[in-house]
């Protein structure tokens, strides 16, 4: 939730593959999800998505000119999520998953140049290093695939939940080893319960790629990272697989139950 003058809005963040569907289909898509998430909702876009449209100029001059217009937010990638959930370890209800508002007054918007503001942050030399970390992120995260088969043929919730606790601790000690080191020697137990962006993110993972078995693509992490502001926010418009599979999570693990989801479907 966001509080704006006294008043309540949820975040509702409208995935990379929805923001490209309402671009290519113009018109009828775009009004049918605005005219119904509006109303006391601030829709919102990963700074991941903003990433990925960056790398289409067409796409992405298209993004600027339909949805600088209104009153979006742009949220934290992975990293600024992370980072703030090390920061607030001992407080993670500060955690706030807003960078900026897209369009910050409807009288004014003269005075905010979105296309300008995103450019300064997407220079060449940080979408080339975005790219590696990406396929770090990704090989990261497979690096246990043939070492951590399922005991019984499938793999019980128990083993799932270790997996994520697992990689979760993992990825501490790979982005900041020395926080992770200064707790220990403090003897401060480290909860992995502690960092829900990256436990979604190690979920999806599993169940996209342990369990589906699906072959890894480097477009699979875009979907992995900007999930990591699923925490943060009270609904997801995204396809229809993601969806099914963070129902499944939902449902089998009783994690981030309080996130609603939607497809594509839920406004044609």
């Amino acid at each position: 939730m966001i509080n704006v003058k006294n008043d309540s809005y949820k975040i509702i963040l409208i995935d990379t593959c929805i923001v490209s569907e309402m671009l290519k289909r113009k018109g009828n898509l775009s009004k049918n999800i605005f005219s119904k998430i509006l109303d006391h909702r601030y829709p919102s876009f990963s700074f991941d998505t903003i990433i990925e449209l960056k790398r289409a100029p067409k796409v992405y001059e298209e993004f600027i000119d339909v949805f600088s217009f209104l009153p979006a937010l742009i949220l934290k990638n992975s990293g600024l999520l992370i980072e703030e959930e090390i920061l607030n370890y001992e407080n993670p209800k500060v955690i706030d998953p807003v960078i900026t508002i897209l369009h910050r007054n409807p009288s004014k918007v003269e005075n905010f140049d979105a296309k300008a503001f995103l450019n300064s942050h997407l220079t060449k030399e940080y979408l080339e290093k975005n790219q590696e970390e990406y396929k770090l992120a990704l090989e990261s995260m497979l690096d246990l695939k043939n070492g951590y088969p399922p005991k019984n043929g499938n793999y019980t919730l128990k083993e799932i939940e270790e997996f994520v606790e697992l990689v979760t601790y993992k990825q501490l000690v790979v982005r900041d080893k020395s926080w992770c080191q200064n707790m220990l020697n403090k003897k401060i137990t480290i909860y992995a319960e502690k960092f829900p962006s990256i436990q979604i993110m190690c979920y999806l993972a599993f169940y996209k790629f342990y369990i589906n078995n699906r072959k890894p693509k480097l477009s699979d992490v875009t979907d992995l990272l900007i999930a990591t502001s699923y925490p943060y926010i009270d609904e997801v418009i995204t396809e229809k697989n993601l969806s099914e599979m963070v129902r499944q999570i939902q449902r089998k693990h009783k994690f981030c139950n309080h996130l609603t989801t939607y497809t594509i479907n839920d406004f044609i």
